[in-house]
């Protein structure tokens, strides 16, 4: 999966529009609904539909959780956009440096808040 990321995409209208537009804007609305909201559950199913597990956010988890989609989505657009934009190519590197950076730290802050230990 992370072979996508460390290849130049090809320039297509695909992955320009659709990849570097359209799906860092889905994730942007969720990250903005998670933050709005002042308590999130995250469901995940497993093998049997009647084991449920979730992931409960509260507090200011879900602001930190909002963040950490908006520096995905960021890190989607400057990867299949800008690297496919003349003139915004040679910054490409750089957002995608920062959008990687938001992401791991907004999503470590969540973990370490979940893990109770603060």
């Amino acid at each position: 999966m992370f072979d996508i990321l460390l290849d130049d995409p090809r320039d297509t209208p695909w992955n320009k529009w659709a990849c570097g537009v359209a799906f860092p804007l889905l994730i942007i609305g969720w990250g903005l609904r998670v933050m709005y909201l002042p308590s999130v559950t995250l469901g995940f199913r497993f093998l049997r539909r009647t084991s449920r597990r979730h992931l409960e956010l509260t507090g200011s988890e879900p602001g930190w959780f909002g963040l950490a989609l908006l520096g995905a989505a960021g890190l989607a657009h400057c990867h299949f956009y800008w690297t496919n934009h003349p003139k915004l190519a040679p910054y490409a590197e750089l957002g995608k440096i920062l959008s990687l950076i938001i992401l791991i730290v907004c999503f470590g802050v969540v973990l370490v808040s979940q893990s109770r230990i603060i």
